[in-house]
């Protein structure tokens, strides 16, 4: 059983697709907040029409109400740990939750820590610290804007560099065609003008 959870939703999707894209099998996705235990099992325990492997996918089971249904299947889970189980959850799960899944596979997804640092310097009551990290944020976007013009530059060098040598690629081409042209002309004027002097009486 693979437990995917964590506030970096962008991530643990993207793995998550990753899993199911690489799955040579059926794969097959269910609710959290809808299923019963009944079809959690059957969808586990059950074999493939195709004889093919399986591989299940829960969606957000842990942030579900709280009731009797979502208790039988938690316990099923943690007692069962499927191997062909995936449970995703949107968002992080508490830790003494997960400390009963001892045999389960667990990965999380955590936000950088500059988005913290931002959230814990934008305050009023922290205006110098915030004023800081205003400050290197900006230093590093306009790094960033720098490095993107000179790129931009350089790029542009490039094709004023190419438009020329593609302009007197075209000039030498045009004039020789023009050059073909005139001697294929010359040389059937040339031979109508005998073949009209050898026909004459």
């Amino acid at each position: 059983m693979l437990i995917l959870h964590g506030e970096n939703i962008e991530r643990s999707r993207r793995y998550l697709g990753q899993r199911k894209k690489n799955f040579d099998g059926e794969v097959i996705n269910l609710e959290g907040d809808k299923i019963n235990l009944n079809d959690l099992k059957q969808a586990i325990e059950s074999k493939s029409i195709f004889g093919e492997k399986k591989l299940i996918v829960v969606s957000n089971l842990f942030s579900r109400r709280p009731s009797k249904e979502k208790e039988e299947l938690l316990k099923y889970c943690r007692q069962e740990n499927p191997e062909n189980l995936i449970v995703w959850e949107g968002k992080k799960i508490d830790g003494r939750l997960l400390s009963h899944f001892l045999s389960a596979r667990i990965e999380q997804f955590d936000l950088t820590p500059i988005i913290f640092r931002f959230l814990d310097y934008f305050s009023p009551t922290n205006k110098k610290h915030s004023f800081i990290f205003f400050l290197q944020v900006s230093s590093n976007l306009q790094k960033n804007n720098t490095l993107q013009k000179t790129n931009s530059k350089s790029s542009k060098n490039q094709q004023s560099h190419f438009f020329p040598l593609f302009s007197l690629f075209f000039f030498c081409f045009f004039f020789l065609l023009l050059f073909f042209f005139f001697c294929f002309f010359f040389l059937l004027f040339f031979f109508f003008s005998v073949f009209r002097f050898h026909n004459q009486p």
